[in-house]
């Protein structure tokens, strides 16, 4: 398509003047569409700044150094961007959404965001949803390579703007316009403009859920480590006793030190242990094969590797995450992180927090500030009521009408009698039910 605008010599205006904004301002209003883009020294909006603020037209982008000018005191600039009629395109649009609402209390309204338009035109397709580059959608619309190595220069950058980054800048907004055009067309085809409108609408919301983030009780979490540490150390020690009459070694060095018949976390080495040594001839030392074996050796090994897990997954790592100025954790969620159309976490993953138990309560670090609650609420088998309504069969419409609707899956699938205690009888075919389901 033709462009309004020369990827190789973009027009704009480097704005350092707090005159020369209203002059701006006084153009921008004007516009129906605009595209929005911000340069920082970072990813947190906590510990880094803004450097620039990027606001364009299909041909034109105005570039407001922030480090000279009194944006945050000027009442029509955050007017501009908050107002509800004027379309807003951008890129991720929650990460901008951040900085701005951090650093100059604006909270961006009527959000078009392209990576997440491709996200739904692309659900389920190998290399959709998740996010999407803006490099990506210029080079697939637009067949231009976009260059973003000067991203980088900005990291920590406290110097004057340099003429290849007021490109590099300028480019990121002009760019939205053709793209935005051409997914608006093929939003039309699919019927998914409602979809869209839906997504948008809640990267408000998610941009606000990421900077608020969650109190953890860090003195809590690192209690249940240490607990977790004991239980994993003596499930180390008891596997290295069991197998010990396998070998030639007495467990005492020269020294009088304990020394370890084989290394637990070799592979190499537990299969020499199972096949040759203990003759039981497995394929592999995954859980699902140690978990068919009957033997001891096998059983210790399952122990340990499941205190060890915990302990990698949700040890000091994750408390590596907590924000050095609000103590909190502030994780990236992905609106459509998952082929599912389903969000996904990061940085850390707290969706992958596990249940409660009684030794490893890690959902019980995690409390609100006086004063508050934690509200869990939660859609009921939400995707299997959808496919019973679709599908019409008898025996799911059933399933949801009138039980749990993976417990009777389980029944179902394992030739077990339904029962409401189900749950409570066979908690892990239940859960097996759940993951197919």
């Amino acid at each position: 398509m033709e462009l309004k605008f020369d990827p190789k010599n973009p027009k704009y205006q480097y704005i350092t003047e707090d005159s020369d904004v209203e002059e701006a301002l006084e153009k921008l209003e004007k516009e129906p569409i605009i595209a929005i883009d911000t340069e920082s020294t970072g990813f947190d909006p906590y510990t880094c700044k803004v450097l620039l603020i990027q606001i364009g037209t299909p041909d034109f982008t105005y570039i407001f150094d922030t480090r000279v000018l009194h944006l945050k005191e000027n009442g029509r600039f955050k007017a501009l961007i908050e107002n509800p009629k004027t379309i807003k395109l951008m890129q991720n649009g929650k990460f901008d959404y951040g900085f701005l609402k951090h650093h100059f209390g604006i909270e961006i309204a009527n959000i078009f965001d392209v990576m997440l338009a491709e996200g739904i035109l692309t659900a389920g397709l190998k290399g959709g949803m998740g996010l999407i580059s803006l490099r990506t959608l210029v080079s697939q619309y637009l067949e231009i390579d976009l260059e973003k190595e000067t991203r980088k220069t900005f990291e920590n950058y406290t110097g004057k703007i340099t003429e290849q980054q007021l490109i590099y800048s300028a480019l990121d907004t002009l760019m939205l316009f053709p793209i935005f055009e051409q997914q608006v067309e093929k939003l039309k085809n699919e019927q998914l403009v409602n979809i869209a409108k839906l997504e948008f609408a809640v990267t408000r919301v998610v941009a606000e859920m990421e900077l608020r983030g969650i109190f953890i009780n860090v003195a809590k979490w690192r209690e249940i480590i240490v607990s977790l540490k004991e239980k994993r150390n003596k499930f180390a020690q008891d596997f290295q006793e069991s197998i010990r009459p396998y070998y030639s070694t007495s467990g005492i060095d020269l020294f009088g030190n304990s020394v370890d018949a084989i290394n637990v976390n070799s592979q190499v080495q537990l299969m020499d242990l199972f096949n040759n040594r203990l003759g039981l001839n497995v394929p592999s030392t995954g859980d699902n094969i140690l978990a068919i074996i009957d033997h001891p050796v096998a059983k210790i090994l399952r122990d340990y590797r499941g205190y060890e897990k915990l302990i990698s997954a949700f040890g000091e790592s994750l408390l590596e995450k907590v924000n050095k100025v609000t103590g909190r954790l502030h994780p990236d969620f992905i609106q459509l992180g998952a082929a599912t159309g389903r969000f996904s976490c990061q940085n850390p993953n707290l969706q992958q927090i596990p249940r409660n138990s009684e030794e490893a309560p890690f959902r019980e670090c995690f409390t609100p500030a006086p004063g508050y609650k934690l509200v869990v609420t939660d859609y009921s088998s939400m995707e299997m009521r959808i496919l019973a309504d679709v599908s019409g069969d008898e025996k799911l419409i059933q399933a949801v009408n009138d039980s749990d609707v993976h417990s009777f899956t389980a029944a179902l699938m394992f030739n077990k009698e339904y029962s409401a205690d189900f749950k409570k009888k066979y908690p892990d075919l239940r859960q097996a039910a759940k993951i197919i389901n």
